[in-house]
């Protein structure tokens, strides 16, 4: 190796024991906070541990890559609906099933969202002005 050039950092990718420090493994899709360089919230899969820097290896839409800390990181939640068409509010930060109905409030921004019919058609909540 030649003078002044560092070693490619150890990642390991499968998942265990071993992976990081317990708090994900390979594959959670997380959202990233109170990093000054990054979009808070930004969304994120983790792939893989840096055991020497003890940072987590995380990749999003776009295809960058960055190490983060755990304390960085939340994990991304996934809204449970309940069976019967019931609409229910989507906090923020919160992802929804796919195949979920949705719609928004338009007066107040609020998105809700509600399992389909069965089937799988979503039914129209529009009625024709008279």
């Amino acid at each position: 190796m030649k003078s002044g050039m560092s070693a490619a950092p150890v990642l390991l990718t499968e998942p265990g024991a071993s992976f990081g420090d317990g708090t994900f493994q390979p594959g959670c899709h997380v959202t990233i906070h109170g990093v000054n360089n990054l979009e808070e919230g930004l969304r994120a899969k983790v792939f893989a541990w840096a055991p020497e820097q003890q940072l987590y290896v995380v990749k999003d839409a776009a295809g960058a890559t960055w190490g983060l800390r755990a304390e960085k990181m939340r994990p991304l939640q996934t809204l449970e609906l309940p069976p019967g068409g019931e609409w229910c509010e989507v906090p923020d930060g919160v992802t929804v099933p796919g195949g979920a109905g949705l719609r928004v409030d338009l007066a107040t921004g609020k998105s809700f969202a509600r399992l389909l019919p069965a089937g799988g058609q979503p039914t129209s909540g529009l009625a024709e002005a008279s």
